[in-house]
């Protein structure tokens, strides 16, 4: 209870500071916010006085003029005869400092008269003016200031009511600027004098405003200050207020005119004062925290302290008793490391041995710095010929062959890592060397770091090495030095080996080949070629079917010097043990000299052809221009033996003529034979017209008998045409020889044939065909 005492009454205490702090401080605030409030007020009451003052005084300067303008309407009705002299005893009447000049124009817009010197203006709006205010013009007429003119104007009328001119009178706004500066008692920063569109036609700055500049005649939005209200300035009547965090801005609208006058002032200047009464505030607000806060800090912390000594000793006593039983753990716990380390250290020692002296694989552990062999396993033993306690006995100096220096920089290598596989050559303990591979690393053995080395034999893998490259070098010679191009092409189309043939067959080199695409390396008529090849390769990958077929292809490729060479080129697929494809093998041969030769066999070929047929047609027209006369010869020698008025001697004359003639007749037959076997044009179906030649020609030369007092008809020589189409060929084939021998007798018969049974023709020229002999013959057309 007695702790607990001190506690309470600090917890109460600090809650009333805390209660007080949180009053005063709200206090404050509502203090300084107050104040700034009737800060803004007062700015803005007096700024909405001020530029309703200013506006109303604005306006009766304005109504002055205007009111001056109607008086003199009534001097101007006879505009023709005012002059600059009239206008100048009208000023005089005038009195009234605003007016800076006053102008009198006609009905057609001319300047009839003005009172100080000006530029030459013509009105144009005078044909339809009325009482109204004109544009401000601000970029044509200018006074020294700089300011906008303010132009008031009044319609001039003759004494019948007819449009006569204008008058008009020039205010400068230099007038309300000297006035509002000189004779008025402003209590603002700023005064614009604005038009209906926002352009400021004067200004008045205090010193206040940092800039110096004059904003006569431009939009008030380019104003510092004033751009974050200057749309709202000049829309709307009476009196507006405008205020941001910079300033507070009123707006009037001077009554019956198209002005606005505007006053401002700076936040600044208005919440001095309301600033450094906060200052004050919060100064005394900050004083009283302090020192309330000091109080309670001391109080605290005298109650913190005291509370402090408590807690740390009873926290040094908990640690003590912590410590006590933290070490009595931690050695329990220790101990069992110890026990549980050892054990496993035994476990992985038993481990290491049995792996390293039952591996299969050559384990030595070498000591890098004399190349000692500390342990060997039964591999080792086995490999090298040594027993375990000579190989413990000797280095590795003794059985690599390199020298010492060079073993002592490898294992310094491979003791930092550098480098961890090697290939040596051992010597074993029966003298024979062998090639081996090694990989060695260091390992920390009975508290030292040592070599780990691993020993592989390689002898008869740089044995098949050795053959393959020379089994390469030997291909590749041959490769080198073939005549024909050998070549390999993988999937793609690119070319991985060209030997150097390739130069004597195209003049490029076989780097320059290789880098050459299929649509390079041959003539457009051959990629189609390759192109096919290469789809259907791609089509037996596909299939997972191997095709090791050679295959044959006639290709025209491109030379380097702007040539072409035919080339056969013979293709097949290799693959892998796997059975994988791997490439196309290619031997390319030049065929331009046996592409030479087949043109000139072509060539040949048709010349022998030609030479046939001239041959064939000098025979047929022999065949035509001996055959036809030795056959009248014939005919006319028949019809004459058959007179029985000739004598003797003339009988043997006719005889030996016919026998004569059938013996030139069959020679010629025989020739014609030879020559169409050689040209192996025998026609199956040459009898019928033989037949028909025949009829032809042995018929109207000879004498006609009874029996054959006509020749035959188109109509009957197209029907024999027919029957002899029907008749077997083997049978037409045997008539065309028969019907070289056929008389005017034999004729005759078979045109009565053909006339009387037509029926039986077909089997009258089968018989004839099947026994040709010319006592059948007569027989089998009875004639004999």
């Amino acid at each position: 209870m007695t702790d607990r005492f001190p506690k309470n009454r600090i917890f109460l205490l600090v809650g009333l500071l805390v209660i007080f702090m949180t009053f005063l401080i709200a206090g404050s605030l509502f203090f300084i916010l107050r104040n700034k409030e009737q800060a803004l007020q007062v700015a803005r009451i007096k700024s909405q006085a001020q530029v309703q003052l200013l506006g109303e005084n604005a306006s009766s300067t304005l109504y002055a003029v205007d009111a001056a303008l109607m008086a003199l309407l009534p001097l101007l009705q006879n505009i023709n005869q005012v002059s600059d002299n009239a206008v100048a005893l009208f000023k005089s009447y005038l009195l009234l400092p605003q007016i800076q000049n006053l102008l009198v124009f006609d009905a057609q817009g001319n300047l009839r008269s003005h009172l100080y010197e000006s530029p030459e203006i013509m009105c144009a709006t005078c044909p339809q003016h009325r009482d109204a205010w004109l544009d401000f013009a601000v970029e044509a007429i200018f006074t020294e200031t700089q300011d906008a003119l303010i132009v008031m104007s009044r319609r001039i009328e003759t004494q019948t009511g007819t449009f006569a001119g204008v008058v008009m009178a020039v205010i400068d706004p230099q007038f309300f600027h000297d006035r509002y500066a000189t004779y008025l008692n402003i209590d603002v920063d700023a005064l614009l004098l604005l038009d209906l569109h926002g352009i400021v036609l004067t200004d008045w700055f205090k010193d206040t405003f940092k800039h110096q500049k004059r904003f006569t005649g431009l939009p008030v939005r380019e104003i510092p200050l004033f751009d974050a209200v200057a749309e709202n300035l000049w829309q709307g009547g009476g009196i507006r207020t405008y205020e941001d965090e910079q300033i507070v801005i009123a707006a009037y609208q001077v009554p019956a005119f198209p002005f606005h006058i505007t006053a401002a002032y700076l936040t600044s200047e208005i919440l001095g004062a309301w600033r450094q009464e906060t200052l004050i505030v919060l100064s005394i607000t900050s004083v009283l925290t302090v020192i309330t806060l000091c109080a309670s800090a001391m109080t605290i912390r005298q109650v913190q302290r005291r509370e402090a000594a408590e807690i740390e000793l009873r926290r040094y006593q908990q640690h003590l008793e912590d410590l006590v039983q933290v070490r009595t753990n931690a050695l329990h716990q220790e101990i069992a490391e110890r026990i549980q380390i050892e054990n496993v250290l035994r476990e992985r020692e038993a481990l290491f041995h049995g792996m390293f002296n039952t591996h299969s694989a050559v384990m030595f552990l070498l000591d890098p710095a004399n190349g000692r062999i500390i342990e060997a396993n039964q591999a080792a033993v086995r490999y090298y010929g040594y027993s375990l306690e000579e190989l413990q006995t000797i280095s590795i100096y003794a059985i690599n062959q390199l020298s010492r220096t060079e073993v002592d920089q490898i294992m310094s290598q491979a003791m930092a890592h550098q480098r961890n596989s090697f290939e040596f050559r051992h010597r074993l303990a029966n003298g024979y060397i062998r090639d081996v591979e090694v990989h060695s690393a260091p390992i920390t053995w009975q508290r030292q770091t040592i070599l780990f080395s691993i020993i592989h034999d390689i002898t008869a893998r740089k044995q098949a090495e050795e053959a393959l490259r020379e089994s390469e070098q030997k291909y590749r010679l041959l490769a080198e030095n073939a005549t024909d191009v050998i070549w390999t092409l993988d999937l793609q189309g690119r070319f991985t080996y060209v030997s150097p043939s390739v130069k004597r067959l195209r003049g490029y080199t076989p780097e320059e080949v290789m880098q050459q695409t299929l649509a390079e390396a041959l003539c457009p008529g051959s990629i189609e070629v390759a192109v096919a090849g290469l789809r259907y390769t791609y089509e037996i990958i596909q299939t997972g079917q191997q095709d090791i077929r050679p295959h044959r292809n006639e290709l025209e490729q491109p030379c380097k010097d702007g040539t072409t060479v035919w080339t056969e080129a013979i293709t097949s697929r290799m693959y892998n043990d796997q059975g994988e494809f791997v490439g196309i093998l290619g031997v390319t041969r030049d065929i331009t000299e046996r592409k030479r030769m087949e043109a000139e066999l072509t060539r040949a070929k048709d010349a022998a052809e030609n030479a046939e047929r001239v041959k064939s047609t000098f025979w047929a027209n022999v065949s035509h221009h001996l055959r036809t006369p030795l056959n009248a010869i014939l005919g006319f020698a028949e019809l004459m033996a058959e007179d029985a008025t000739l004598k003797p001697d003339y009988q043997e004359y006719l005889m030996l003529i016919r026998k004569s003639g059938k013996d030139l007749l069959a020679l010629i037959n025989q020739m014609l034979r030879v020559s169409k076997l050689q040209a192996n044009e025998l026609v199956a179906d040459q009898a019928s017209h033989q037949l028909l030649d025949l009829l032809e020609n042995k018929m109207p030369q000879a004498t006609l008998t009874p029996q054959t007092e006509t020749i035959l008809d188109e109509k009957e020589i197209e029907t024999l045409r027919h029957r002899l189409q029907e008749l077997p060929e083997d049978i037409r084939r045997s008539f065309a020889d028969a019907t070289q021998h056929l008389d005017i007798a034999l004729m005759s018969q078979i045109i009565n044939q053909i006339r009387q049974n037509q029926p039986a023709l077909a089997d009258t020229l089968e018989r004839l065909a099947r026994n040709f002999e010319y006592e059948t013959l007569l027989n089998t057309f009875n004639l004999s």
